[in-house]
């Protein structure tokens, strides 16, 4: 079986922005772009302050968009265990 993320991204993108805040949709973007990233690798990749990212970021794990992993490596700026940010959106398998 073969999925469609890039399609499927797009779609749930649009989706979503009918939805979500334009910041959200700003940290939405940054996760999607970098993911697995912790807030503060966000902040320095994408220049929006970490307050913003981690007040976004809070709301979007809370109604399910973004999945928050804590356990893996730390953060490669402060050296501190932190989590990281995925999208948590179910891609639909196609038949290959």
């Amino acid at each position: 079986m073969k999925t469609n993320v890039n399609l499927m991204s797009i779609k749930t993108y649009y989706d979503l922005r009918d939805v979500l805040s334009q910041q959200e949709l700003r940290v939405y973007d940054a996760v999607r772009r970098y993911p697995g990233r912790t807030r503060r690798e966000l902040e320095e990749l994408t220049k929006i302050r970490q307050s913003s990212i981690s007040g976004r970021a809070n709301e979007l794990v809370a109604e399910g968009v973004l999945d928050d992993r804590h356990g893996e490596a730390p953060c490669s700026i402060t050296n501190r265990p932190a989590g990281r940010l995925y999208l948590a959106v179910v891609v639909a398998e196609v038949a290959a």
